[in-house]
C-alpha cells in the first residue's frame, strides 16, 4: 500500500490574549496556518479554543479546515 509523507510549515501561530478566567482556569483562542508539501498539497487553517487549569494541566478543542490533493490534481 503507498505511503503519503507530507512535512509541513508552520506559517502563523497567534494566540490571543485570555477572553476569560473562572477561579483557577484561563481561556483563550488560537489562531494556526500550516502549508502541507510533498505528496499532500494542502493549506491549514485551524480555530483552537484551550483551557489553562494550574497547575493541574490543559485542554483544548480545535476546528481545521484542511482541502487538500494527494498525489497531484
Amino acid at each position: 500500500m503507498p505511503r503519503a509523507v507530507s512535512p509541513f510549515q508552520l506559517d502563523k501561530f497567534e494566540p490571543e490574549t485570555p477572553y476569560a478566567q473562572d477561579l483557577a482556569i484561563t481561556y483563550g483562542r488560537v489562531q494556526i496556518s500550516k502549508t502541507f508539501t510533498g505528496h499532500l498539497g494542502a493549506k491549514s487553517e485551524v480555530a483552537m479554543l484551550a483551557l489553562n487549569a494550574e497547575p493541574e494541566g490543559a485542554g483544548y478543542a480545535r476546528r481545521a479546515y484542511l482541502p487538500c490533493c494527494i498525489w497531484g490534481p
